[in-house]
């Protein structure tokens, strides 16, 4: 597993590309109060069922592919949460099942609303 920080995930924000892919996996009464652009919604709580999911069942649920398909694994996964905790456990059930690529956003959805605060702030400033 490796970490990523701000300054990686906001172009991605800007900018989605094909090969990167944001995953919050925060429980949908709390991605309701907010989330990174571009993200998709795959809650902790569903994680394991859902990468058993065939692959039309899988994007037609979560709005992407799976990132446990033999045709995805040279996608990044970038998964975030509010803190970081549960996008590391995430991270860990995603490499037990032998998803590569697998990124954890340092800080999580906290670190995300910081930093764009403080843009906001500075360009206010």
């Amino acid at each position: 597993m490796n970490f990523v920080q701000y300054k990686d995930i906001k172009p991605l924000t800007e900018a989605p590309t094909e090969d990167k892919v944001l995953i919050d996996v925060r429980e949908p009464n709390e991605v309701i109060q907010g989330s990174i652009p571009s993200s998709y919604n795959l809650p902790l709580s569903k994680f394991e069922h859902a990468l058993d999911l065939d692959d039309a069942e899988f994007k037609n649920l979560y709005g992407f592919n799976n990132p446990a398909s033999g045709n995805d694994h040279k996608r990044d996964s970038i998964f975030f949460c509010l803190s970081g905790k549960r996008a590391a456990i995430a991270c860990d059930l995603a490499t037990k099942r032998g998803i590569k690529n697998i990124h954890n956003y340092q800080g999580s959805y906290a670190d995300w609303l910081a930093n764009e605060q403080a843009r906001e702030q500075k360009a206010l400033d």
